[in-house]
């Protein structure tokens, strides 16, 4: 006798099997990628607590804030960062996490790490209060450099041919004549300007810091008062005489009143005030002819009013300065005021590396309506620092420079491109010796192809800290 299997269903109870095979396949495709992306979740975690033990602290951060983000009662993800913001002094921010998984249900294990973790922060909190106690209020040091340098101006610039018709020269009893030019051609010559210089320098800075803490904008904050006093002097090589002659000397001097609060809000107002003065210069044109002509003295003071603020790990900066420009009488058309408000976000890309990236807007107002512009400067710094003893910095600027006059009938152009880049390395010995290599390149295009200016300075130094 034979049976045949499928007449025992009827076609009643073979759908239900064949929609379940159809369900069971779905479901196996919108689980596929859900549990990949658990998988690679969990890599992360376990990534996060590889940096932490091997004291990577800052990077273990940057894994751990994604993911808590995303799985935000996840409680060894919570737990992670919060010993890693303990171990990097950031005690607002783990209290803040401890206090997310208190509401949580936890099983006594889990509290009893909490409650460590809790008495960690109020330990850490006692010592550096009774460090900052002991510590003393006033810092201070004094730093001496010596450099040597070459910079170098190289300049091009169109030079028009005209063809100069004289009309008078044909005729008799003309009273006045007339001079016709016809445009027959341009070109372009350059300049190109090198000098060596020697320079010394004069550092010292003093700070003091209150112990006594105080409530600002509902937060505990100290009081900041900042100051610094800079001293240089250049002397440029005088290559027909084979020495060394005094060029210019400046004094610069800085002083800020600040408030850095616990939460790392810091208000700043500071004033800045530079004094200039470039010396006489005595040209000998042979056959006991000379020239000497006055140096020029400037006076630049301003104040700036800005506030710095913590965004997770990275940090904004924004502010505005006021500065005041006034020279001699001799070059006073060159005297001006600007207004500058700035914007700048700091980002620490690892523990050794440090990304700014900012903007800046100038409005100049000069005496001589010719020297009045508008520049628009955006810029980036990446620093590199290797414990106290290595560092670098490299920086690009562009800047945007629009002046107020631009009627063609005037003036030949009215907007300039300037792009810079800077470069400093520094390496500070243990005797409180450091020496350093800078350098600096800038590049200006004048519209309309009215001329190019490449300027850059390569120098070394040599300096003693107090």
């Amino acid at each position: 006798m034979k049976i045949n299997l499928l007449s025992n269903f009827s076609s009643g109870t073979l759908f239900p099997v064949i929609f379940l095979k159809q369900s069971f396949f779905i479901l196996l495709c919108i689980a596929t990628p859900i549990q990949a992306k658990q998988h690679n979740d969990a890599q992360l975690l376990k990534n996060a607590i590889a940096h932490r033990e091997s004291g990577e602290h800052q990077a273990a951060i940057n894994i751990l804030e994604p993911l808590q983000s995303q799985y935000i009662d996840h409680k060894r993800v919570n737990i992670e960062l919060a010993i890693n913001y303990i171990t990097l002094k950031k005690s607002t921010q783990a209290e803040d996490i401890l206090k997310h998984l208190q509401t949580l249900k936890l099983n006594p294990a889990e509290r009893k790490k909490i409650t460590r973790l809790q008495q960690k922060i109020v330990k850490t909190q006692k010592v550096n209060q009774e460090k900052m106690t002991k510590s003393t209020q006033h810092k201070y040091w004094l730093e001496v450099l010596a450099f040597i340098g070459t910079d170098s101006l190289t300049s091009q610039f169109p030079i028009y041919e005209y063809l100069q018709i004289d009309e008078g020269q044909e005729y008799t009893g003309i009273e006045s004549n007339e001079e016709e030019y016809y445009f027959i051609g341009r070109s372009t010559d350059k300049q190109k300007q090198k000098n060596t210089y020697l320079a010394q320098q004069f550092k010292t800075s003093y700070r003091y810091k209150s112990n006594t803490r105080f409530n600002f904008l509902g937060s505990k904050s100290y009081f900041l008062w900042s100051n610094h006093l800079d001293l240089y002097q250049q002397q440029i090589e005088n290559k027909t005489e084979s020495k060394f002659q005094k060029n210019f000397q400046q004094i610069k001097f800085d002083s800020s009143f600040s408030i850095l609060s616990m939460d790392k809000w810091f208000f700043d107002l500071r004033f800045r005030s530079r004094s200039h003065q470039n010396s006489d210069r005595t040209y000998d044109f042979g056959f006991g002819e000379q020239i000497t002509t006055q140096g020029i003295h400037l006076k630049d003071n301003g104040l700036q009013l800005s506030l710095s603020l913590p965004i997770k790990t990275t940090r904004l900066k924004f502010g505005v300065e006021y500065k005041k420009k006034s020279f001699n009488e001799i070059n006073r058309f060159n005297n001006s005021t600007a207004t500058i408000p700035w914007l700048e976000i700091a980002i620490p890309m690892s523990n050794s590396f440090k990304l700014h990236m900012g903007s800046r807007y100038r409005n100049k107002s000069a005496t001589d309506p010719y020297n009045s512009y508008k520049n628009h400067n955006i810029y980036a710094s990446l620093f590199y620092y290797q414990s106290k003893v290595f560092s670098t910095s490299l920086t690009i600027n562009h800047n945007r420079l629009h002046y107020n006059i631009d009627d063609p009938e005037l003036v030949n152009w009215s907007t300039e491109y300037r792009k810079s880049l800077s470069i400093g390395l520094k390496y500070r010995f243990e005797n409180s010796i450091n020496i350093g290599l800078n350098s600096h390149f800038i590049k200006t295009n004048k519209a309309q192809d009215n001329g190019e200016d490449e300027w850059y300075r390569i120098e070394t130094s040599i300096g003693y800290r107090f």
